[in-house]
């Protein structure tokens, strides 16, 4: 695996630990944040367990569930990641 592919890989993880903490922080269930963003639960379970990588419009609909701006939500993410580097 190459350096990019590992960034990669670490930022998706990031990111769905950030997905999760943020919908516990505001304490809404998997559903409820599916059904603000516009996705099925199912879906929403995939990018929180970094099953599936997030497409920038369904960054856009999280975040806005959330209340963030989707660059928010991706610097939460990214700061996850360094931690964790």
């Amino acid at each position: 695996m190459d350096t990019n592919e590992t960034q990669v890989d670490a930022l998706t993880s990031a990111l769905a630990d950030t997905l999760t903490a943020e919908r516990s922080a505001a304490r809404l269930t998997r559903g409820e944040l599916a059904k603000r963003a516009g996705l099925s639960e199912v879906a929403l379970g995939r990018y929180e367990r970094g099953e599936r990588d997030v497409p920038y419009k369904t960054l856009a609909q999280l975040a806005g569930a959330l209340g963030y701006k989707p660059s928010e939500l991706m610097a939460a993410a990214e700061a996850r990641a360094e931690r964790r580097s």
